[in-house]
């Protein structure tokens, strides 16, 4: 038994397969089975969880900068006499 494919087949095959299991992926993922518990949550009700109350202060806001005294650069500004 010899099988032959000719050029245009086989891409025409990959996109019906892919077409068919995409349509198949949908399908499967807009069941209406609502029965099912949601990753994660295990049925277990409630979680525990921690709580922190916080209360309004006031605070000192400061920062040091690094900076210089002295300039970097010296600008000597003279007058001009024409005479």
């Amino acid at each position: 038994m010899r099988i032959s494919f000719s050029q245009h087949s086989l891409p025409t095959r990959r996109m019906a397969v892919l077409a068919l299991f995409g349509t198949a992926l949908v399908l499967a993922a807009c069941s209406q089975e609502k029965s099912q518990v949601p990753a994660g949550m295990g049925g277990a009700g409630r979680p525990e969880v921690g709580v922190v109350t916080l209360h309004p202060q006031s605070v000192a806001i400061t920062a040091e900068l690094p900076g210089r005294t002295a300039a970097s650069l010296i600008a000597e500004v003279r007058p001009q006499v024409d005479g």
